[in-house]
């Protein structure tokens, strides 16, 4: 679920890659992650992105890295995002959305919320999203 200004806004949220341990302890994802209902990750919304979760941590930020036609190189962040460790729970903050996060699976804001703080909790920092 996405909120933005108050509402919430359904969205649907696809993963589809490999995560990898690293041989420094952390993990590395690579894949595409599709977004519909709201913007995209990129462009094209079919380009592969790595994440690089580090050693405890489990998020890391979305940065695409790919070529224009002309030739001209593009780096774009999205966000970061928070797993659990099989994926089956996910919360994404939108960087250029400062009030828009999604998380999955939720179907409502209570759930969203739940999700989010369960993943978020050593990153907030004993805060709690209301």
């Amino acid at each position: 679920m996405g909120k933005k200004s108050g509402h919430v806004i359904p969205v649907t949220l696809a993963v589809d890659g490999k995560l990898t341990p690293s041989v420094l302890g952390g993990k590395t994802f690579q894949g595409i992650i599709r977004i519909s209902g709201a913007s995209p990750p990129n462009p094209d919304n079919n380009r592969v992105v790595t994440v690089i979760f580090y050693k405890n941590e489990d998020y890391g930020a979305m940065i695409y890295g790919y070529w224009e036609k002309n030739g001209t190189p593009v780096t774009r962040g999205y966000g970061v995002i928070f797993t659990n460790n099989d994926f089956s729970k996910v919360t994404i903050t939108i960087w250029a959305k400062n009030d828009l996060m999604i998380s999955a699976p939720a179907q409502n804001r209570p759930q969203a919320l739940g999700i989010s703080n369960e993943l978020m909790r050593g990153y907030l920092h004993g805060y709690v999203l209301k």
